[in-house]
Order: C-alpha cells, then structure tokens, then sequence
C-alpha cells in the first residue's frame, strides 16, 4: 500500500515540478513578452494554482514520510501493553520477576525504533523517487538523432552590401517601437 501511494506521490511531484519549471522558465526567458501582452494576471493566476498544488504535495508526502514512524510507535506500544497484560493475566504471581525482563525487551525495541523507522522510511523515499529515475532512464535511452548536415555553399562576398528601408515594428495595441528606419551598410564594411 505505501509503495504504490509512494510511487504515485513520486508521479504527482514530478509533473507538478515539471509544470512549476517550466511556468519559471517562462517568466525568465518571456517576461519582456508577458508584460509587453499585458498577461500578468493569467500568468500569475498559473504560477498560484501551479504553486498550491506543489504545496499540496508537499504536505501529503511529509504525512506519507511521518506515516511509517507513528504506525510503528503505536505497533510497538501496543505489542508490549498486551504482552505485559498477557503475562499478568497467565502468570499473576511471576509477574515481579517477568518485569526486569519485559523493561530490557522494551528499551532494546526502543533502542531499534528509530533504525526500524529509518528502513521504513528509506523505502518510501526510494519508492516515491522511482518516477524521476524512469523519467531519466527514459532520456538516456532515447537515441540522440544528428541533424543532417546542411548543404554548404560558399559566401564568395557581398556585392552591393545590406539596405534596409522604411523598417516599422511595433507590439499589438501599442505605439510603433520603430518607425521608417533607413539603414545601408555598403559592401566591404564591417
């Protein structure tokens, strides 16, 4: 049970990251384009939703990864109250001499809790980073494909050099950012 809600945690974590990366990587690489398009708020109302449910996740895998630990104390604590009731109820006149016994057996289990919690734990984690793995092993062995080579021509020289003429530029719904530019750069020219 907890491998397969381990697992699928591991899925949700890595498309949420995924689609929190790319939604940075947009602001970094566009913001120019998403303040010039006055798309801020829809940007931004992405980023939100994109962000609670990685905080969602957040919080469901930190309950998943205490999960093992609490199970375990309540087993142990358990465990240990029946076999005492056990021995009082069976043995009611040994019961003095069991207890010496029965306070080594719990502070050994006491002892060994957080180390059986760790290996509980370690698997939860191995279990929900199985997805990134896949997603690597899945780069790796994706064939990298060469462009074919382009066909190469020899540039012998610019003859009559670059003009441009009348360039106009502008963003949708906004003034002109260029407006009847001239430019001519003769040949020979650097």
């Amino acid at each position: 049970l907890t491998h397969r809600a381990s697992y699928r945690l591991g899925v949700e974590r890595v498309e949420s990251g995924t689609r929190m990366n790319s939604l940075f990587n947009e602001l970094i690489v566009g913001i120019k384009h998403i303040r010039a398009f006055g798309s801020q708020t829809c940007w931004m109302e992405r980023l939100n939703e994109a962000s609670r449910k990685y905080s969602v996740i957040f919080v469901r895998d930190a309950s998943l990864m205490a999960l093992p630990r609490t199970i375990l104390e309540t087993l142990v604590l358990t465990v240990l109250a029946g076999a005492l009731l056990a021995a009082r109820l069976k043995h009611p006149a040994e019961m003095r001499s069991l207890l010496p016994l029965a306070g080594t057996f719990a502070a050994a289990l006491i002892k060994l809790l957080p180390s059986i919690s760790a290996l509980s734990r370690m698997r939860i984690e191995i279990a929900s980073a199985l997805p990134d793995l896949e997603g690597i092993h899945r780069s790796l062995m994706v064939e990298l494909k060469r462009p074919p080579e382009p066909a190469r021509r020899r540039f012998a020289r610019l003859e009559r050099g670059i003009t441009l003429k009348g360039v106009r530029f502008d963003y949708p719904g906004r003034a002109d950012v260029l407006r009847g530019v001239d430019l001519e750069i003769p040949a020979g020219t650097t």
